[in-house]
């Protein structure tokens, strides 16, 4: 026994003696802590690939090969997790947070710290979209999800966050408080509403109420969302086609004249400049003449090309089709006027004078400098 000392009565050494003959006897408190009273150390927090629909892919690090993931992969920190065109997945972490990735996704687990009762994990969207479940309260904890243009937070609710091809940042709630937040602005916004980061210089916009396309994201790939859209009075049942199952959300999707992500059935915006393209970019970033910014169509063999043209003839994999847009000022280059076959994805056709103004092969440009 530890902190004897000389001052213990004839009773406290009695009871010494005879908790050492029968250890099982209780001890009175003597009003010092003992070393074998602390709690243990909460156990590390920890993710896995819960589900996994085709193919997925993991990287451990950077610049090593990527595997084929298999389920309840567990993911450390530095882990790359990555879905093809017809791939789904989940990561469900060990406080029951889940994250729902969608085709054509790629993201990087940065941080995975904290408690179970105060989380604290950063994902890096680098492409793609995806959905954090949140249910519950999270303490003083914090889910993030970081891109190139800004950070989407949620704290017990329902997060969507979708990077496009242009470093365009979109971030939608479906239930709850979110945050949006870049070096130039933070907004706040709730279930039912959207906010976006259009450039990484530029702030968040102000929350606005989510589109229909939007909606029909959650409904494809987060069984429940349905059902959740319905509670906050976001659509209507007669809003649903026949046929919906809310509580998987098969057969949910509204109805589109137009889709934003593709440009199937959409019109051209006013304003757009079919000669370079500018202000022609959809509410979702798809440019309908460039193809920038565009998610590829339904049926789109992304190794061919073939059934990948936009509406109005830009083939985002090929580049066919595609002018050159704004990236050629012509008050600037007046000979950027004979680049009418220009093509700004492939950069054939783009060469002025043995520099090719898309590659920038050829070209005299400063250290640093990336095409």
């Amino acid at each position: 026994m530890k902190n004897h000392r000389s001052f213990l009565t004839i009773l406290s050494i009695c009871s010494v003696l005879l908790a050492a003959c029968n250890p099982s006897a209780s001890i009175p408190d003597s009003g010092f802590a003992s070393a074998t009273a602390t709690e243990p150390p909460a156990a590390p927090r920890q993710a896995w690939l819960s589900e996994i629909q085709n193919e997925v892919f993991w990287q451990p690090e950077e610049q090593q090969d990527w595997q084929i993931a298999t389920l309840d992969l567990p993911l450390a920190t530095g882990y790359r997790v990555s879905t093809g065109a017809q791939s789904r997945a989940a990561v469900t972490f060990s406080e029951g947070t889940l994250a729902r990735l969608t085709p054509n996704t790629l993201f990087i687990l940065h941080n995975l710290a904290g408690t179970t009762a105060e989380p604290q994990t950063l994902l890096e969207l680098l492409t793609g979209e995806l959905f954090i479940l949140l249910d519950g309260a999270a303490g003083t904890g914090a889910f993030e999800v970081e891109t190139i243009s800004g950070t989407a937070a949620v704290r017990g609710t329902w997060l969507g966050v979708r990077l496009n091809s242009l470093g365009q940042l979109f971030a939608t709630c479906l239930e709850g408080v979110c945050n949006l937040a870049n070096t130039a602005g933070n907004v706040q916004f709730t279930g039912g509403e959207q906010a976006q980061i259009l450039a990484a210089e530029s702030p968040p916009t102000a929350p606005v109420p989510m589109e229909p396309y939007q909606l029909n994201a959650w409904f494809q790939n987060v069984p429940g969302a349905v059902n959740i859209a319905l509670e906050q009075g976001l659509l209507d049942e007669q809003d649903l086609p026949d046929g919906c199952d809310p509580a998987t959300g098969a057969g949910c999707e509204i109805e589109l004249d137009c889709d934003p992500l593709t440009g199937a059935g959409c019109e051209l915006p006013d304003g757009c400049d079919l000669e370079t393209g500018e202000n022609c970019a959809l509410p979702s970033g798809c440019n309908l003449i460039t193809g920038a910014g565009c998610d590829l169509l339904p049926g789109c063999n992304p190794e061919t090309g073939e059934g990948c043209a936009m509406p109005f003839g830009c083939n985002p994999v090929t580049g066919a089709g595609c002018t050159f847009g704004a990236f050629c000022d012509s008050s600037v280059y007046p000979e950027c006027e004979l680049l009418e076959n220009c093509n700004f994805i492939t950069g054939e056709g783009c060469v002025l004078f043995g520099c090719n103004i898309v590659t920038l092969e050829g070209c005299a440009v400063p250290p640093g400098v990336e095409p």
